[in-house]
């Protein structure tokens, strides 16, 4: 990549409306579920596959409400602005307590849906003026439903098992016992 392609870049990693100032590992986790049944001898067959969920992991800093040096908090010389990696950290815990879906934005790719399942961080005297911390998000699947109408149970030609269902009352549980006992008689 040349300069000017990284000068220019217009699309910044993000987790929701939050911008890392430096992400220093990224994990992307895509995975493909195959069933997997017994049949006669023990044998395994497979017959339906589906994708699960997107998860990806992320190292990122975030600078210490505008200071420009890890050592000591430039914010009192009036230079630099944004939050305090208090403020940061808050945001981010607000972020995984709504349980809201966002956006994840990363180098390679942009995830939907996505809410923050894991969060760590820590603090030495190097990084007291600056957030550092891990993440690990997972995609939600939302399924879409609509309500349909279907035609009356008289009107149709095997009503009995294409109609829609009704409320048929309380069901009685009959032990298996009784019931061959009456059919001895």
């Amino acid at each position: 990549m040349d300069i000017l392609s990284a000068i220019f870049k217009s699309e910044r990693s993000s987790i929701g409306t939050l911008v890392p100032t430096v992400i220093t590992k990224e994990g992307h986790t895509h995975k493909l579920n195959i069933t997997s049944h017994p049949v006669e001898r023990g044998a395994n067959i497979s017959d339906h596959a589906y994708v699960e969920p997107a998860e990806v992991t992320m190292e990122c800093g975030f600078a210490g409400g505008g200071s420009l040096l890890d050592f000591t908090d430039t914010r009192n010389w009036q230079i630099g602005e944004g939050l305090t990696p208090a403020e940061t950290l808050d945001s981010l815990i607000k972020l995984q307590e709504s349980a809201l879906p966002i956006t994840v934005v990363t180098s390679k790719r942009t995830y939907n849906n996505m809410l923050i399942t894991s969060l760590s961080f820590s603090t030495e005297q190097k990084t007291r003026y600056v957030l550092t911390c891990s993440l690990a998000l997972k995609q939600i699947l939302i399924a879409d439903s609509k309500q349909v109408s279907v035609a009356p149970k008289g009107r149709m030609a095997a009503g009995t098992s294409t109609s829609e269902v009704h409320n048929a009352g309380t069901k009685g549980v009959i032990p298996v016992d009784s019931i061959k006992a009456n059919s001895r008689m």
